[in-house]
């Protein structure tokens, strides 16, 4: 289960595991040199979750000088497959607009992970600038835009299955980009994502696995299992088939692609590239998790309204699977 503590709070093991997560994915993985262990834990409020002696997942809180203000920041997971970086944000975010009354969540986001943040409600609200020899961006989320998320509502975090392939869910959420890519731009740049479109015959007729999507853009549409890259762990056929998983429980084989996406627009949150893939599976039950409110398989001729431009992917998918 998650914890939320206050410095004072803390026992001296769980501040131990604290500092150690950080270290090992700040300091060592990142090799970012700067002081952690700074002033402002002590006024901070801890959101962590233990297992086995470790800290797995970790962000802090603390209040900004303007008034309900609060800024959000060290978010790390250490476990990766399970979504405990998700997990820990969404408490947080939780956390600040009902126990700490906040109007208001803000944090220096690396470009590598705004996507992630992005996809919670939050916005870009600065230039890209250079902390810690890191590119980071400002983002904040404000009250009503969580309300209207669904998000603010508690949940115990589901133990979703193993993965068949390498899990690499949450590994983004401390990926250093400039430690593998030495060069970095001031253009602005489009964020990539990977879609699924699987197809199954059921009572001989050809049907297609939807998602209900149960955060904005688009929440409460049907679309295509996919999700944001991460960025120098996987290729975005492996991506697909991770937000598959993740989303629906189901595995597949043997993809095609689809093709890639790329008109100005299509995302109302940011420039997005999508590399959409098709295959062909045994039919096999559903159940939404993750970022999935619900998982549903359809024939193909009574689809219901699709989010994005996903339509257009449906139509060329189902005429390379027949």
């Amino acid at each position: 289960m998650l914890n939320i503590r206050t410095f004072s709070e803390l026992s001296a093991d769980e501040l131990y595991e604290i500092l150690r997560a950080r270290a090992e994915v700040f300091l060592i993985e990142q090799g970012i040199v700067y002081v952690d262990a700074d002033e402002v834990d002590r006024r901070a409020t801890h959101v962590f979750r233990r297992e086995e002696r470790s800290v797995v997942s970790y962000a802090r809180l603390f209040p900004e000088a303007e008034k309900g203000v609060v800024h959000m920041g060290r978010v790390l997971t250490t476990k990766r497959g399970k979504g405990l970086g998700r997990e820990v944000v969404k408490e947080a975010l939780r956390f600040s607009f009902s126990k700490l009354k906040a109007q208001c969540v803000r944090i220096d986001s690396q470009t590598s992970v705004a996507p992630f943040y992005s996809h919670l409600g939050f916005r870009q609200t600065s230039d890209v600038f250079v902390l810690e020899g890191v590119e980071h961006v400002k983002m904040e989320l404000s009250a009503a835009a969580f309300g209207a998320s669904g998000l603010c509502q508690s949940q115990e975090m589901p133990t979703p299955q193993q993965p068949s392939a390498p899990p690499y869910d949450d590994v983004w959420l401390h990926f250093n980009p400039l430690s593998a890519y030495p060069y970095s731009y001031k253009y602005p740049r489009a964020s990539v994502t990977a879609d699924c479109c699987l197809f199954a015959k059921k009572d001989e007729q050809l049907h297609v696995l939807l998602i209900r999507r149960g955060a904005p853009p688009y929440e409460g549409h049907w679309a295509f299992p996919g999700g944001f890259l991460e960025t120098g762990h996987e290729d975005t056929e492996q991506c697909a088939r991770r937000e598959l998983q993740e989303e629906t429980g189901l595995t597949a084989n043997d993809l095609k692609l689809v093709g890639v996406f790329s008109r100005p627009g299509r995302d109302p949150r940011c420039p997005i590239v999508t590399a959409s893939y098709c295959g062909l599976i045994p039919f096999a039950e559903a159940t939404g998790s993750d970022d999935a409110a619900e998982a549903r398989w359809f024939p193909v001729d009574a689809v219901p309204p699709l989010a994005f431009d996903h339509d257009e992917m449906l139509r060329i998918a189902v005429k390379l699977v027949r």
